[in-house]
């Protein structure tokens, strides 16, 4: 049992040390630096003794101790750390193979005109959205094609999303979407009562 304990304060100095270095070398601005100077602004420029003895000595003491003693918890922390800035999430856009049939403005502005008997949309192509849709083609340069896409994309939950518009492409790459339609499926929940 001993080995196990003196291993695992070892290894607790070890990670503070670390800590400790990367602190002074990366991070100037530590959170803990910010209180600490908060700290001291809201104290009087006359400190009495106690004061002075929690700031330099206790404070250090305890995180020493939570330190070497919580080193797991500071390891998986950093670990997430570290896992999180490499994976970012890409951000939804429409590649050249999501692509699937080229328009002219004049015949997508048909299939899209909306007709409301009632008149509470805008009749107009894409109804409320027909801004969003002005904005696509004021884009538009000499060479520029418009084109539908579908693409599937998994978003920040881990569903499956399609994601149904319009794209303009220029130079063999696309340069701006419009999105239409975004539905989002559901991961299907299995039952708990399985027959055999």
């Amino acid at each position: 049992m001993m080995p196990f304990i003196m291993s695992y304060i070892g290894i607790g100095i070890v990670v503070l040390i670390g800590m400790l270095i990367e602190h002074h070398f990366f991070n100037h601005e530590e959170s803990i630096d910010i209180i600490m100077r908060q700290y001291q602004k809201s104290m009087s420029i006359r400190q009495i003794w106690q004061d002075r003895l929690i700031e330099y000595l206790l404070i250090p003491i305890l995180v020493v101790l939570l330190a070497i003693t919580c080193w797991p918890v500071a390891m998986y922390t950093k670990y997430k750390e570290l896992k999180n800035e490499r994976n970012e999430p890409e951000e939804f856009s429409v590649r050249k193979q999501d692509l699937v049939e080229k328009m002219t403005i004049i015949e997508i502005e048909n299939k899209e005109m909306v007709e409301d008997p009632l008149a509470a949309v805008p009749s107009k192509p894409f109804g409320f959205l027909n801004q969003a849709w002005q904005n696509l083609i004021t884009q538009l340069q000499q060479e520029d094609t418009i084109w539908s896409f579908k693409r599937e994309w998994i978003n920040d939950w881990g569903h499956a999303e399609y994601h149904e518009g319009y794209a303009l492409l220029r130079d063999n790459s696309v340069v701006s979407s419009f999105d239409l339609i975004i539905t989002t499926v559901q991961p299907k929940i299995q039952s708990l009562n399985t027959h055999n």
